[in-house]
């Protein structure tokens, strides 16, 4: 071969099941995770979203998945005490705050332009963040779903990448750099490495792959 062509990831999904990868996303950093949705994540790890689980990016999630799926009660009662440690701030300088604002912005602040930036792009989809969910635009699972949505939505491919790239492909990085800062169960820090991997490519794919199956 005269070209060092760098080669494609996994062959293309099609999109509805990378808009389920998004949602998945969405749901782990959303909130608490409860015993219930612990067995669920378990059983999905076991049935028919298990194929997903041989993408090489999230087979390190699903076998966690089924793992928690033993003792969900236990894994609430593990998980609850991260996620308020590294997402709520309990944690302090250990926490992972889930904005893109804190590892975008040179003030390390929530509420930035990023956030800014999101809310514009929630509007452009006549989109708005649930009213029981009190974050920024900028919090992890709102962009992780708006992500989704722009799949579902049919947006061009130039849209998607452009979104991966601007928003969740520029702070993911440093996002599970943090969680595994501070994440004493290696939950957290699994998904954060698992988003980050996924993201990066799902952007390879939409920017030198075959065009994505409907």
């Amino acid at each position: 071969m005269l070209v060092d062509e760098k080669p494609l990831p996994a062959p293309l999904w099609h999109k509805a099941e990378r808009a389920a990868v998004y949602r998945l996303f969405s749901d782990l950093f959303a909130r608490e995770l409860r015993a219930e949705k612990i067995a669920e994540l378990a059983r999905a790890a076991e049935g028919a979203a298990a194929p997903l689980a041989e993408h090489a990016a999230l087979r390190p999630l699903f076998s966690r998945f089924k793992a928690m799926g033993e003792n969900p009660w236990a894994a609430e009662r593990d998980l609850s005490g991260a996620f308020c440690f590294l997402f709520l701030g309990a944690g302090g300088p250990r926490s992972a705050p889930p904005y893109e604002s804190v590892y975008a912005s040179q003030s390390g602040r929530t509420c930035q332009e990023a956030t800014a930036l999101m809310a514009r792009e929630l509007a452009s989809l006549d989109l708005s963040v649930e009213g029981d969910f009190r974050e920024p635009a900028d919090h992890i699972a709102v962009e992780m779903a708006v992500a989704a949505a722009l799949i579902e939505s049919d947006c061009s491919r130039e849209r998607q990448s452009r979104f991966l790239k601007d928003r969740l492909g520029s702070w993911l990085p440093n996002f599970a750099a943090a969680c595994a800062r501070g994440d004493r169960t290696g939950f957290y820090v699994a998904a954060a490495e698992a988003a980050a991997s996924f993201v990066s490519d799902d952007l390879d794919r939409l920017t030198s792959g075959p065009a994505p199956e409907v």
